[in-house]
């Protein structure tokens, strides 16, 4: 029940395509019947020949060479309607996966932050790259064969009963039969199929682990420890390989078994009725041609079942991210007069993952203009502040108010415009360093983007790279060093020309010399912005309005550099150990 749940979600991606199937199953009948006249004829021209030896008379060549030409005529016409079925079908096939590669990508968009820092980022690209070329090789290999076999078996047992009915009713037993074993067969074989797909998220998750933490694995001498993780993830993925591939390969066999024995109880059955001169000896030639045209396609099948559970289990794991709860459905364009301004307002706001609570009580107002900094130990709530201005997550309690108006009364997209966001990890796409810069301002021209990098000192660092502006970049390329990346995310964040920019230790990869000329320009820029900065360097946020010091998820302090250093608390402890170790 649960498989065919699984199959009828499918059917609406299907559904834009389905002029085009309609016609392969058309070809596919056309092709099927042409087929299934073959053994008629052939069985005629048997009866022909024995008739005429029989009774001792001349052989009716003419009778023979045109059923002849007509079985020649249902072969080429046979191959035919296939070449147009396979090709009408693969079509089909190629533009639906296409549709659900496409709508994967849109519904990550519309993803909550939430659903990315619970779910492996390994286990995500399985289930978007291995289990949707599992799913398109599935229906390109199985599709076309799966809609013929149906067809050939209809037809073959309805030829059956033209011929001999009493012979044609024994076929049921023999299908009820192949049901009975194939249920039972794909029953276990489908669970082993789930559970290989799932190990092999698990495994490419621990592959994508190995690739990254490299350097970490290396100098902590991790090397023998992770060996024995990989070999047990690998003998785990091995017994699932195992047990699925066996499973779904013994039902070939067994089917084989099957028709084997009900092949010789009709031949002998046949047999006995030539003898009694109820059916032509070539009727009954016919007769088993079709029991084979029947076993063909359930051998078909039973071979088609590793394929088939396979992508199975890889649209239920797709599945599983296209059921995901989105973020809000609705869009609403922003008004130029909505991002005049940028006035921030928390009132009693707390927060917690899985029911504790990271951030209690915060209520604060950082006004239009103002620059605001956050402080405080790891794991105070620095980046969890920031995630719930950016509306990553929802507060558990609490308001938080953009120019006066509730987080409940703008749309996501709007919300979102009012804010550029530089993170403490610079990321870059694959592409040009203009067309990074362009994210944020495609509207601007290249002229206009390098006067904006020149007033900022980032003009220079980027005319030194190999083509300039036309360099081309790749998120994981090692050619550009951690502080030019983010020197470029910076000024892409100033491109955007929000009227609130957060900075998350933004400044913290970049050399002191590069960040003295950023700073010295912002502090003239950033006086029409809202500035929201988490510092690592305190030295950084000294000119700040106001610095709010975070400790275990509330504001414990809250002044200037000046006031905070006073009041000789936290903040001023944090100063002097800053102090000490510049």
């Amino acid at each position: 029940m649960k498989t065919w749940k699984s199959i009828k979600n499918f059917f609406p991606y299907l559904k834009p395509e389905r002029n085009k199937i309609i016609a392969s199953i058309l070809f596919s009948l056309g092709a099927v019947v042409f087929n299934g006249l073959s053994p008629y004829f052939v069985g005629q021209i048997t009866t022909s020949l024995t008739n005429s030896v029989m009774h001792k008379e001349a052989i009716h060549y003419s009778v023979i060479f045109s059923l002849l030409g007509i079985f020649l005529l249902c072969t080429l016409g046979s191959s035919g309607f296939q070449f147009l079925a396979t090709q009408w079908l693969t079509k089909a096939v190629q533009k639906t996966m296409a549709n659900l590669r496409f709508s994967l990508v849109e519904k990550l968009d519309r993803l909550p932050q939430s659903f990315f820092d619970k779910e492996s980022k390994g286990d995500l690209l399985s289930r978007l790259t291995n289990d949707v070329d599992l799913l398109t090789t599935s229906l390109q290999q199985t599709l076309s064969d799966l809609l013929s076999s149906i067809l050939k078996v209809v037809f073959a047992i309805g030829m059956m009963f033209y011929i001999q009915k009493s012979l044609a009713w024994t076929v049921f037993i023999f299908i009820i039969a192949v049901v009975v074993v194939t249920k039972i067969i794909i029953s276990y074989s489908q669970r082993y199929f789930k559970v290989q797909q799932a190990t092999l998220g698990e495994f490419n998750s621990f592959v994508e682990e190995q690739l990254k933490g490299r350097d970490v694995i290396t100098s902590y001498q991790l090397g023998e420890k992770r060996h024995g993780i990989f070999q047990r993830l690998n003998q785990k993925l091995e017994k699932a390989l195992f047990r699925s591939t066996f499973c779904s390969k013994l039902l070939a066999p067994l089917l084989n078994l099957l028709v084997y024995i009900f092949y010789s109880c009709i031949a002998f059955a046949g047999s006995m009725l030539c003898l009694n001169g109820q059916l032509a000896i070539g009727q009954l030639q016919a007769f088993i041609q079709y029991i084979w045209q029947v076993n063909q396609p359930l051998t078909q099948l039973s071979q088609m079942a590793n394929m088939i559970q396979s992508g199975l289990a890889g649209w239920e794991r797709i599945s599983y991210l296209l059921e995901q709860k989105e973020e809000e459905p609705e869009i609403q364009y922003f008004t130029e007069k909505s991002m005049d301004e940028g006035e921030v307002k928390l009132e009693d706001v707390s927060f917690g993952y899985d029911q504790e609570m990271v951030l209690k009580d915060l209520s604060v107002t950082i006004p239009h203009g103002a620059t605001f900094a956050l402080v405080g130990a790891t794991g105070a709530g620095k980046s969890t502040f920031i995630q719930l201005l950016m509306r990553f997550y929802e507060p558990t309690t609490g308001k938080i108010f953009l120019n006066g108006k509730e987080e409940s009364e703008w749309s996501l997209e709007e919300w979102r415009h009012h804010f550029s966001f530089v993170t403490q990890k610079p990321w870059l796409f694959a592409g040009t360093v203009l067309e990074n810069l362009q994210i944020a301002a495609p509207k601007k021209t290249e002229a206009e983007i390098i006067e904006i990098a020149k007033k900022y000192h980032i003009d220079e660092m980027i005319q030194h790279f190999p083509k300039g502006y036309q360099t081309q970049i790749q998120p994981q390329e090692n050619g550009l060093s951690v502080g030019e990346r983010q020197a470029l995310t910076i000024l892409r964040a100033i491109l955007q020309e929000a009227p609130i920019m957060i900075m998350d230790e933004a400044t913290s990869s970049i050399d002191t010399q590069m960040e003295q000329k950023i700073q010295r320009v912002m502090d003239e820029v950033l006086k029409n912005h809202t500035t929201i900065m988490i510092a690592h360097r305190l030295s950084t946020i000294e000119k700040a309005d106001q610095i709010l010091v975070l400790d275990q998820g509330r504001i414990v302090e809250q002044g200037t550099h000046d006031e905070l250093l006073k009041e000789k608390g936290i903040y001023a402890k944090m100063q002097a150990q800053s102090s000490i170790e510049a």
